[in-house]
């Protein structure tokens, strides 16, 4: 990072304090949209795969637009500053997350999750097709940019300002897995690729000094996952 030019990166504190934020708002956006549906949030027992995939990506996108706004002054000087294209970065981002895909796609298959996994996506895509377009969009879209922004771009950064690379990179990937445990605590090769994953998103951005590589390949893998991995 250019010391000489302005910078945002909020202090460890701060960055953990968004990151806080955001789940609170997930949280809290579900439980409003859930109860909007009609739907018993103790049980969750009248929820289908309709309103699973509204809850996805209403909660997804409120929540992040929220930390778009409160982070604004991060957003506008680092994280739009390094939103830089190369043709030959963009294409190495998506085929790393081709490959980081299929491999975890090709340990599922050695190592099956049991019957009674049953995430909140897989669900959502058991369902009306508008119902699986929200999804695609959520995961695809919605999803990368705003994992990216907070865990690669503001986590990242402010861990990196304070310790060194590798202190950086190692503990963001585990804040990112620990994110994700709710969903699949119950399967190792879940929890074991998305730590995978992190790692190599936070090498990307590092090595290219591009937020842009790392959005594309976190959305790559995630659309080759739901594309080839739902079927």
């Amino acid at each position: 990072m250019d010391n000489s030019k302005p910078s945002a990166i909020p202090n460890l504190g701060q960055a953990l304090s968004l990151l806080l934020i955001v789940f609170l708002l997930m949280l809290l956006f579900s439980a409003l949209i859930l109860m909007a549906l009609g739907v018993n949030q103790t049980t969750l027992s009248n929820a289908n795969g309709d309103h699973l995939a509204i809850t996805i990506v209403g909660s997804m996108l409120f929540s992040y637009a929220l930390l778009f706004y409160i982070s604004k002054s991060y957003l506008r000087q680092n994280f739009l500053s390094q939103l830089n294209i190369s043709l030959s970065s963009i294409s190495l981002a998506i085929f790393l997350g081709l490959l980081a895909a299929l491999f975890v796609l090709q340990l599922q298959s050695w190592f099956p999750a049991s019957d009674s996994l049953q995430t909140s996506i897989s669900q959502a895509l058991n369902s009306e097709p508008w119902a699986v377009v929200l999804v695609f969009i959520s995961v695809i879209i919605i999803a990368p940019i705003g994992e990216e922004y907070l865990f690669r771009g503001i986590l990242f950064d402010s861990l990196n300002k304070q310790w060194s690379l590798l202190t950086a990179t190692l503990l963001s990937s585990i804040i990112f897995t620990l994110f994700h445990l709710f969903e699949y605590h119950q399967y190792w090769v879940a929890w074991f690729a998305v730590f995978c994953l992190a790692v190599m998103l936070a090498i990307l951005r590092h090595t290219s000094q591009s937020m842009l590589n790392p959005i594309a390949m976190h959305a790559t893998y995630n659309a080759t996952l739901l594309i080839i991995g739902s079927n």
